[in-house]
């Protein structure tokens, strides 16, 4: 900060009490009407008096006057857009107090057009080469901002030119595969095509979750845009239907992005084992009776017995259990086995992802163990 000293000699009343004063006070004030205004400076007024006698001494009297802080633009005065695009650029401005400064639209005759968001500056709708919206018809828009500080603001007037672009390089529109959720690492998904047969190089702008958080991403694209599996884990219809994937097209001189959409396919889970078992009536709790097996899907399935599960000797607990996670039926109540009650169980057996359900009857047969003597054959009597 900058400080001035001014140096001032009042001769008269006029200076003082006049009709057009430049100071006004008393005996032991003076205060400046009209104060010397410095940009940038805090002006100390150093004023002698000089009485009608020619006397006079020095009195020391701040003016009071603030320092004057102004935003100072970084922003050029041009800039160039294509056509179809919003964003404009990211306005700049510093201020001379170290603060920060902020935007507006203060006119301009194209600043309807434009909008902002902070320092963002952009077209309320992206603009067409082909049909200029601008004032003049010639693809040249002009807007004044104001930056603002503190203390002061500053304006500047901006001229965005549109230019055209008309791409040769395009995907085509509205691709869409489909993915089944019991596709492997490396299956291919589907080829992503151009409207011109031209030179690429492709990339992902996006991908799905990682959703087993192994730190691979579910989709990879090649140099001939074909997208592939990379991680199965990833991919449960029971937790995401669909992908929806940014793809990057470029070569020298354009480039070209278009969302292509994965959708998964549901399948169900099946019960592929015999739909028989058997347990000797002398089974203990927790011997295996039957373990079940499935195609289709996996992940998050759930096995149960929905129906069968009876509990002859009505102690509450069914003869059977089964492990949800497995499918491995095992003897839950040994003693409602007895082959004499009853010889066999039908079990209603249910297997779901959660979104589809496979249905099996088990029956599960009781083998009778016939009582056998264990004692020596001979015997003494007196």
């Amino acid at each position: 900060m900058h400080v001035a000293m001014l140096r001032r000699t009042v001769f008269s009343r006029e200076d003082v009490s006049g009709n057009n004063p430049e100071f006004q006070g008393d005996r032991a004030h003076l205060a400046h009407v009209r104060p010397p205004v410095l940009l940038g400076l805090i002006s100390i007024m150093m004023i002698i008096l000089v009485s009608s006698t020619g006397q006079g001494g020095d009195v020391e009297l701040k003016d009071g006057v603030k320092a004057m802080h102004t935003c100072s633009w970084s922003t050029g005065a041009t800039d160039s857009v294509n056509e179809g695009v919003t964003a404009v650029e990211t306005l700049s401005a510093t201020s001379d107090s170290s603060g920060t400064c902020s935007y507006s639209i203060i006119g301009g005759a194209d600043s309807g057009d434009f909008s902002l968001s902070g320092a963002s500056l952009s077209f309320g709708t992206a603009p067409d080469y082909e049909s200029p919206a601008d004032a003049d018809s010639n693809n040249e828009y002009v807007v004044q901002v104001r930056a603002t500080d503190s203390a002061d603001s500053a304006n500047t007037d901006l001229t965005i030119t549109v230019t055209v672009n008309d791409l040769t390089l395009a995907i085509g529109s509205g691709q869409s595969f489909a993915l089944s959720e019991t596709a492997s690492d490396g299956d291919s998904v589907g080829t992503v095509t151009l409207s011109a047969d031209t030179a690429v190089a492709w990339s992902l702008l996006s991908n799905g979750a990682d959703a087993d958080g192994d730190g691979t991403s579910p989709f990879s694209i090649s140099s001939s845009g074909v997208i592939s599996l990379s991680d199965s884990g990833d991919i449960n219809f029971e937790t995401t239907t669909s992908y929806s994937l940014n793809v990057l097209a470029t070569n020298f001189d354009e480039s070209d992005i278009k969302a292509v959409t994965i959708t998964v396919t549901n399948i169900a889970p099946t019960i592929t084992d015999d739909d028989t078992g058997t347990v000797s009536e002398t089974a203990a709790n927790g011997a295996t009776v039957v373990d079940l097996a499935n195609t289709g899907d996996d992940d998050g399935i759930t096995w149960s017995i929905t129906a069968g599960n009876l509990n002859p000797d009505g102690d509450g607990n069914s003869v059977f259990a089964i492990n949800s996670g497995t499918g491995v039926i095992t003897v839950n109540d040994a003693d409602d086995l007895d082959y004499e009650v009853t010889q066999s169980y039908s079990l209603t057996v249910r297997l779901t992802d959660g979104a589809t359900n496979s249905d099996e009857t088990i029956t599960v047969a009781v083998t009778n163990i016939a009582p056998t003597l264990t004692d020596d054959d001979t015997g003494t009597v007196s």
